[in-house]
């Protein structure tokens, strides 16, 4: 193919137009992407691989847990690094998986999963060497790239079943559901 004037000017042409449909936006990186990349690297270098010196990388000095299973919320970088130990104590081989992420101006919202060997204390629970899994969601506030505050939720039941610490109940038979 030969490449005449009008050839090239076409394909400047093009370029140019597909560049323009791109936008701005498109060259950019959202301060929710940003969050979301810092978020999913927590779970990934400090839940899952242990790296408790990584904690300040995604965390601020000034962190808050609002969290209902960690007694008195937890601060700061050291609060942090006590929270992630509190579950890796008890599933040393911890796995967090991302199912899903929400990402909103300056928070990110993010459904997981854990999976882990019950191979140390946990809650007072003895070790049973039985692998759980269980989910949670958790929330994040983000300032200046970094967790400033964390509300979180795992499914405690289920966990705690696993464990042989919670009985499972026993279902109802369908006529008592039905008078």
């Amino acid at each position: 193919m030969k490449w005449t004037p009008v050839r090239r000017l076409m394909l400047a042409m093009t370029l140019t137009l597909a560049a323009g449909c791109m936008g701005p936006a498109a060259t950019k990186v959202s301060v929710q992407d940003t969050n979301k990349a810092r978020a999913t690297g927590f779970y990934d270098q400090v839940m899952s691989q242990g790296d408790l010196e990584a904690v300040s990388r995604f965390v601020s000095d000034s962190w808050f847990s609002h969290t209902p299973i960690v007694p008195d919320g937890e601060r700061g970088i050291e609060g942090a690094r006590a929270a992630a130990t509190f579950l890796r104590t008890g599933f040393p081989d911890l796995r967090v998986r991302v199912e899903r992420m929400i990402a909103e101006q300056d928070f990110v919202t993010i459904q997981v999963t854990y999976t882990g060997t019950h191979s140390g204390d946990f809650m007072g629970a003895a070790p049973t060497g039985r692998t759980i899994t269980f989910s949670g969601i958790d929330v994040f506030r983000f300032e200046d790239g970094k967790a400033v505050e964390h509300w979180g939720l795992l499914d405690t039941n289920a966990l705690m079943r696993q464990l042989g610490v919670m009985a499972i109940p026993t279902p109802r038979p369908r006529e008592a559901l039905n008078p």
